[in-house]
């Protein structure tokens, strides 16, 4: 008994001794493999390492600077005004003459003479104004500052649709729509010089005032037998600008730089910046601005049958109010315009006269687009700098030559 009570002792006491001896042998396998696993990792980012281009520690880091608030405004307009100007070129176009243009031009691919072609089209306008034969009254709008062309005015054919309308044997008068802050001398003139030679085949113009009709717009009107206006238009603007002058000589002297022109004839240079304006030279273009003007009051005194010292008390380049134009006798009646046009055919005893809108149709180019986004930025830029939408829309956008009958509004 006492034997066996020792035995089993002995027994116990030797199985703690194996599991140490397998605990170290473990702890010596995952030793070991740790330290293959490194060795792996070590050699694999070593051959990363030489895989990759080693950077030179003197290479320059390029750090763009944040945008500020202002960018981030006008760069959303400029991106608002792109894609406003590239929608209409994908959207369908919807125009009633598509159908007769595109069959004009079939026709006119079987003519190899220009010169019958152009007789072709001649004749083909002639049928278009006719129709069906029946009288008429034709509505010219003048619509925009008033130039050789833009998006909304087209002097070339305001004067051929004129023209057409004298040799048309239906025409019986011209509606004169106008919305106009005015524009040139030359081409005012030369509408209302047209439209004087229309009435001496006895037929008549009317003149309907809508929005604005001031300056050259009021210029044109004056050729009308009678005048009509909204009674929220704004009429006259009777008096001349003859070109803006900007003397910068001291603030290039201020900054160091000095500008010569080269020229011969001592006004040849003048209204340039780099020279200051003479008495002379102010006097010259003093007396361009008043002979324009004479002009301009000569053709008000005519159809007004005014007298010339009331038009001159008149003529100070203010603009009135429909009513005030309507007191100062520079328009006839304040009127809607269907009451108008009902009045004209009242006028011509024809109470069945057909009246043909021949609006401007506008066409946009990808150029006028392009041309239009960069006057956006320039006039956004202005703004900003001046706070004047008026002045920034004046600079970016409108371009005349001079003397004008235009009202800077």
């Amino acid at each position: 008994m006492s034997d066996q009570i020792t035995e089993k002792p002995e027994e116990q006491a030797s199985e703690p001794i194996q599991q140490t001896e397998t605990t170290a042998g473990q702890t010596q396998t995952a030793d070991s493999s740790k330290a293959e696993a490194q060795a792996e990792n070590s050699e694999a980012t070593t051959q990363t390492a030489s895989a990759k281009p080693q950077k030179s520690k003197f290479s320059p880091r390029i750090k763009f600077p944040q945008p500020s608030k202002g960018a981030k405004i006008f760069a959303f307009f400029v991106l608002v005004s792109v894609l406003s100007g590239l929608l209409p070129f994908f959207l369908p176009k919807h125009n009633s003459l598509i159908k007769s243009i595109s069959v004009e031009s079939k026709i006119l691919d079987d003519f190899d003479d220009i010169s019958t072609v152009k007789t072709f089209r001649k004749k083909l306008r002639k049928v278009k104004l006719n129709g069906k034969g029946q009288e008429s009254a034709s509505i010219i709008h003048i619509e925009g500052v008033i130039q050789k062309k833009n998006r909304t005015y087209d002097q070339e054919r305001i004067l051929n649709l004129i023209k057409d309308l004298e040799e048309n044997a239906d025409n019986k008068a011209i509606i004169l729509f106008i919305n106009s802050p005015g524009g040139t001398v030359y081409e005012s003139d030369e509408v209302y010089l047209a439209l004087e030679k229309y009435k001496t085949s006895g037929k008549k113009v009317y003149a309907y005032l809508g929005p604005m009709a001031a300056s050259g717009g009021y210029y044109i009107a004056c050729a009308a037998t009678n005048i009509m206006a909204n009674r929220n238009s704004l009429v006259g603007s009777i008096g001349t600008i003859c070109g803006q002058f900007t003397d910068a000589t001291e603030l290039l002297a201020k900054i160091g730089i000095k500008s010569t022109t080269i020229h011969s004839g001592k006004n040849k240079n003048m209204m340039n910046f780099n020279e200051a304006m003479t008495e002379e030279q102010q006097a010259i273009m003093q007396s361009l601005a008043d002979s324009a003007y004479e002009q301009f009051t000569g053709i008000v005194a005519k159809s007004r049958k005014m007298q010339d010292s009331k038009v001159y008390a008149l003529a100070d380049g203010r603009i009135y109010s429909a009513q005030q134009a309507l007191e100062h006798d520079l328009i006839d009646s304040i009127c809607s315009f269907e009451d108008a046009k009902n009045q004209i055919k009242a006028d011509l005893e024809n109470p069945n006269l057909e009246i043909i809108d021949e609006e401007f149709e506008e066409k946009t180019t990808f150029y006028d687009f392009l041309t239009g986004t960069g006057k956006f930025a320039k006039a956004l830029a202005i703004f900003l700098q001046t706070g004047s939408i008026s002045q920034a829309l004046r600079q970016s956008c409108i371009q005349l030559t001079y003397p004008a009958y235009y009202c800077p509004l």
